[in-house]
């Protein structure tokens, strides 16, 4: 039974990370690719800048920057033509030029709608997309052989991820993490707070009256510029305050909250 999947797994210590990214680049990587990036890896160092990349990201900059198609990111919104570029240039560099016949797809097509096709394509050559888990609105994946399956998902977990490699799983994925953000929130929404926020609301048309009066007689002053400023910002959380007290109200009528239940 997989372990019930959270927000990330537990951070391994970077010499368990550098080491798995080290065993990955033998499993997905032709022995001409690898020289380089394993020479990079043995040097990387870990870096607590808050400023500067994961070690997950700073890889993939690396890899992007030298050509190696090897781990990739795509934003969600990219194209499934982009993501099927990809796979071929993988496939042309870290597996011996192989062709495969992926499905025809529609141009509207978002990339979880080819998922398992894509994946049943390339399981006809004993090849699988195998995707690390980044809990973010991107798709960082890798392309392994069938066989190697449990070994790539050991040093996805020991790089500090989770895998997963089917349209389903990423449906349950993004499931979990809705329902983990909404863990989060207050449960239950405050009709006090509602009521104060909806008065707020009614009076910003007041107070934009009194800053277009006031602009009309003194111009751009500072008190003009102050109180148009203000009646902004009323408006602005005004408005989301409404919308967050109602969004309580509805989820307090949901059953959102199940027990997931792995097999």
């Amino acid at each position: 039974m997989p372990p019930t999947r959270t927000n990330m797994i537990q951070q391994p210590d970077f010499e368990t990370q550098r080491q798995a990214y080290m065993e990955l680049t033998k499993l997905c990587c032709s022995d001409k690719n690898q020289t380089d990036i394993l020479s990079f890896l043995s040097k990387l160092q870990y870096s607590q800048d808050e400023n500067d990349y994961d070690t997950l990201h700073t890889i993939i900059e690396f890899l992007g920057d030298n050509d190696y198609p090897f781990i990739v990111s795509l934003d969600w919104k990219q194209e499934v033509v982009d993501f099927e570029l990809f796979l071929n240039e993988i496939l042309q560099r870290n597996y011996n030029g192989l062709r495969v016949d992926f499905p025809k797809y529609n141009d509207n097509d978002f990339l979880p709608n080819v998922f398992n096709g894509f994946n049943e394509a390339l399981q006809k050559h004993n090849l699988q997309i195998g995707f690390i888990d980044t809990q973010s609105d991107e798709y960082v994946f890798v392309v392994h052989q069938v066989c190697d399956k449990a070994k790539v998902t050991q040093l996805v977990n020991d790089i500090g991820y989770y895998y997963f490699d089917t349209k389903e799983e990423d449906i349950e994925r993004q499931q979990l993490i809705e329902e983990k953000r909404l863990l989060e929130l207050p449960t239950e929404y405050n009709v006090k707070m509602l009521l104060f926020w909806l008065l707020m609301l009614l009076l910003c048309p007041f107070f934009t009256y009194v800053a277009y009066r006031g602009f009309l007689k003194e111009g751009f002053s500072f008190m003009v510029i102050f109180v148009a400023i203000s009646n902004l910002i009323f408006y602005y959380f005004s408005i989301t305050n409404i919308i967050r007290e109602f969004s309580l109200y509805r989820n307090n009528k949901s059953t959102l909250f199940k027990e997931k239940k792995w097999k």
